[in-house]
């Protein structure tokens, strides 16, 4: 069957949920390319397979080698983005349980849980070595070939990279008859909508980019090299009318990760001795005025359908949000939270007994895992749906104003204190000087130091600088954190690895 396509076969049966009509139908169950398989699976649906095809993939196991927050070579209890990713599954599975239970038009027309669980698992696939130092190095390798972002990069993996699906069956080699065949993972429409978290185009020029004032950071959206394939999907399941392109099960997934980031990084920033709950109650009015400002954007645009006075969000909102947060544990009434405190009131307050309880909060595993079980429960039963549109399949869930703000806030003080301390700026430091280095090796070698199969895509773009820039990016993104060490050693090392040492492909 070599040079063949595949001859398309009814799709298998779907269960219960997406028979009852509404929120599936049989154009959410289209790929690329055209499936078949040796005989009927009635037992598994299209969402089942694709979440199974996720989990045995390459690129979901190399997330134990990638950093969520700490390194996860210094300590064997810190989160790497494999075990964040299964936290986010299983908090975005709980969510749409919950709404398949409490909301009336979802009892009649469930929310898929394999699709959740899905999007849950892949949406941090993209994300590179050395967490989000990686991805701002990279994007800044990258500003005018088309730039590096981690959502854009779990499309690119999921439809491009990953090794199962070729133009040419059985596959055999990315390049078919001198032609780009790689097809990725070949998952479904719907499930690919699932993780397309932002509705836009990263333009390719840094000059694009200046012009929209989105050059500074990581642009959110997808690759332009992949547009087609994502107006494809936007068309298949007829969004057209809809103001942004992001799917319920999406929508569930960035909230779970939102809540997972607020609790789980907190815990492990605790663990670390980074944070105690007395440093995040007390940090500067500077700090939190800048905190709510950026909240306060936040707020105007995820839920503009609310009155103004309404959206407001203040530094006494924020204390009080931290507060609710706290206070249980801290054995604080939250009483103290309804007046405004400066720092150093504050500090004055919480002295004594109340700093003994933050501390054995920060150092304690039970009362850690207790605190962070408590939130993640408060957090998930406060979701509810905003039915924004006519089309429930992007209708968008959120949480209260209230407990936005206490998400919003938790992630904040915590990357604004750790992404400042001495520690965090040599780590990337560190992670700058290995990833370029990397970089322009690769780009100044030609295809010679890539590995044998990287080497055939790299050629097929001998004229397109762009194209060979993000071979050369879609392969340093890949790398474990150790990898990527092990790589620049070999390159630059004085006791590199032996030569005899299999090369990864990736």
């Amino acid at each position: 069957m070599k040079g063949r396509r595949r001859p398309k076969t009814a799709l298998p049966v779907p269960g219960a949920a997406e028979a009852a009509g509404g929120l599936y139908r049989p154009c959410d169950y289209e790929r690329e390319v055209p499936v078949t398989t040796s005989e009927p699976e009635p037992y598994r649906t299209e969402f089942r397979r694709d979440f199974q095809r996720t989990l045995h993939s390459p690129s979901f196991r190399r997330l134990q080698g990638k950093t969520q927050l700490f390194p996860s070579e210094e300590h064997n209890f810190y989160r790497t983005r494999l075990t964040h990713s299964l936290e986010v599954a299983q908090i975005a599975k709980s969510i749409a349980i919950r709404l398949n239970n409490n909301d009336s038009y979802f009892l009649r027309n469930p929310i898929n849980l394999d699709l959740v669980e899905f999007a849950g698992l892949a949406h941090d696939l993209g994300h590179p070595p050395f967490g989000h130092n990686g991805e701002y190095i990279l994007d800044e390798l990258m500003r005018n070939f088309g730039g590096f972002e981690g959502n854009a990069q779990t499309f690119r993996i999921l439809t491009k990279l990953e090794k199962k699906i070729t133009t040419e069956f059985p596959p055999q080699s990315a390049v078919v008859n001198s032609v780009d065949g790689r097809k990725g993972l070949n998952l479904t429409f719907r499930t690919l909508a699932s993780v397309l978290k932002y509705d836009k185009e990263i333009p390719i020029t840094v000059q694009e980019r200046e012009r929209q004032d989105n050059h500074k950071k990581p642009c959110k959206g997808y690759y332009a090299c992949d547009s087609v394939l994502v107006k494809t999907i936007k068309r298949t399941i007829k969004a057209v009318s809809v103001d942004r392109f992001k799917t319920i099960e999406c929508s569930i997934m960035d909230l779970a990760d939102d809540i997972a980031y607020s609790t789980y990084d907190i815990e492990d920033a605790f663990a670390a001795g980074f944070l105690n709950p007395i440093a995040i109650l007390s940090v500067s009015d500077e700090i939190k005025r800048n905190i709510v400002t950026a909240i306060q954007e936040k707020i105007n645009k995820e839920y503009s359908d609310l009155a103004n006075d309404e959206r407001h969000f203040t530094i006494d909102d924020l204390n009080r949000a931290l507060g609710s947060v706290f206070a249980a544990p801290l054995h604080i009434s939250e009483e103290v939270f309804r007046r405004r405190w400066t720092a150093s009131e504050l500090g004055a307050y919480v002295g004594g007994e109340v700093y003994r309880t933050s501390v054995l909060l920060a150092k304690s595993p039970y009362h850690r895992t207790q605190f962070t079980s408590d939130l993640i429960g408060r957090l998930v039963r406060d979701v509810s749906v905003n039915k924004c549109c006519d089309n429930p399949i992007f209708w968008q869930v959120r949480p209260s104003i209230g407990e936005f703000g206490a998400i919003e806030s938790l992630k904040s003080i915590c990357m604004t204190q750790l992404i400042n301390s001495d520690k965090f700026l040599a780590e990337k430091n560190r992670a700058r000087h290995i990833i370029s280095r990397i970089f322009f090796a690769l780009r100044e070698s030609g295809s010679d130091l890539l590995p044998e199969d990287w080497r055939l895509v790299y050629r097929l773009y001998q004229d397109d600088e762009v194209q060979r820039n993000r071979a050369i990016c879609d392969f340093v993104s890949g790398m474990t954190n150790s990898y990527c060490i092990e790589f620049y050693e070999r390159l630059y090392g004085v006791r590199p690895p032996s030569i005899h040492k299999p090369q990864a492909t990736l």
